[in-house]
């Protein structure tokens, strides 16, 4: 009997490790709810993935000197609608940023969302930390708790500072849902 039970674990656990994640070639994905993934500036293959499972919204944080029109355009090439919302590093996104992609989270929930800046960890991280606190009603120390397990950088004080002072906000239906750049 343990041997029966000592085979089925060894092969439970052979079959988990050998499975990839559903979005192997994005870096720092994971899934924030039904709806909403993370992570960083996905490949090529990786926003084919993305794809797959089901994204139509791809919410990126990078500025467009970091290379958002090879994105914008591949997305556009799966049927997938991008939507660029620049966001600086190592500095506070703003009430107006923040509140844009709030709004394209929340009036797109029928809608798989996908959210990323270059490394899925900073900027990501402030937007999902503020999407918590607003959609998920978590508190703002568990917000950055998240934000931090998930890499957000030592430096990034103002994006810090930011979650931990964020309130809920009002958005409206119109405000940012368009998907326009």
């Amino acid at each position: 009997m343990r041997q029966i039970v000592l085979l089925t674990l060894l092969t439970f656990a052979q079959s988990s490790i050998a499975q990839e994640p559903p979005a192997a070639h994005v870096r720092n994905f994971d899934r924030v709810n039904d709806h909403v993934f993370r992570g960083g500036e996905p490949s090529l293959v990786g926003l084919q993935e993305l794809g797959a499972m089901g994204v139509k919204l791809d919410i990126d944080l990078r500025e467009s000197s970091e290379g958002t029109e090879l994105e914008k355009n591949a997305a556009a090439k799966l049927g997938i609608k991008y939507v660029n919302i620049p966001f600086p590093p190592l500095s506070s996104p703003g009430q107006e940023r923040i509140q844009r992609a709030l709004s394209l989270l929340l009036n797109n929930e029928s809608e798989t969302v996908f959210v990323h800046c270059r490394r899925g960890k900073d900027r990501t991280g402030t937007v999902i930390a503020c999407y918590r606190i607003q959609h998920d009603h978590w508190d703002n120390q568990k917000a950055l708790a998240e934000a931090k397990q998930h890499g957000m950088s030592f430096a990034e004080r103002s994006m810090k500072a930011y979650i931990l002072h964020f309130t809920p906000v009002s958005i409206l239906a119109s405000a940012g849902a368009s998907g326009q750049q």
